[in-house]
């Protein structure tokens, strides 16, 4: 087998134009080849069918951090349930939690990531305020919990809400949404 074929069926997201123009032309010279000459063209794939196929075919790595803590108000659960099925599709584990409940943050505190969805709710609640700064202040080691923040409504984000950039997923699709939490929290789809 050609090297051009192996790149192609190991699924390299990061390869060229140019590179994948040689791997096409080597693959139509290696079918040609097996049908004796009878191949001479092949009709374009549409773009959601070559998507499909890339993304059945790529190799993903593993991810870093698996355990990822969502952080909700109440009033979100229906986000952070769509947030935590689209991160364990993806093999993350996933604890939702929301604000304002006997639940503990020391659970994994300093492992993993953390995810917060910021509403109206979220960000005008005092245990919101008061679970952000848990989750981003360090341990007593200096290590902190890598901390990501979803915003879900069209909310100017006060201080210290506003002092990491959020994953907006106002306006977006499903499919739009899903791939911006992905790559929020590291992964790929």
């Amino acid at each position: 087998m050609r090297q051009g074929l192996r790149i192609a069926v190991t699924g390299h997201r990061d390869l060229t134009p140019a590179t994948l123009d040689l791997v096409a032309a080597a693959i139509h010279e290696e079918i040609r080849g097996h049908a004796g000459g009878r191949i001479n063209s092949y009709p374009p794939l549409e773009e959601h069918v070559r998507t499909r196929w890339l993304d059945a075919f790529t190799r993903r790595q593993p991810a870093e951090h698996t355990d990822i803590l969502v952080s909700y108000a109440p009033e979100d659960r229906m986000w952070a349930d769509w947030i935590g099925a689209v991160l364990r599709r993806a093999g993350c584990r996933v604890s939702p939690q929301a604000i304002g409940t006997p639940q503990s943050l020391d659970g994994g505190e300093g492992r993993g990531q953390a995810l917060v969805i910021l509403s109206t709710a979220y960000v005008r609640s005092p245990q919101g305020r008061e679970t952000w700064e848990r989750l981003s202040a360090p341990d007593l080691a200096g290590n902190g919990r890598p901390l990501v923040s979803a915003r879900i409504a069209d909310l100017r984000l006060p201080s210290p809400f506003s002092d990491r950039p959020p994953v907006d997923l106002v306006r977006h699709s499903a499919e739009q949404a899903t791939d911006a939490v992905l790559r929020a929290v590291g992964l790929d789809r």
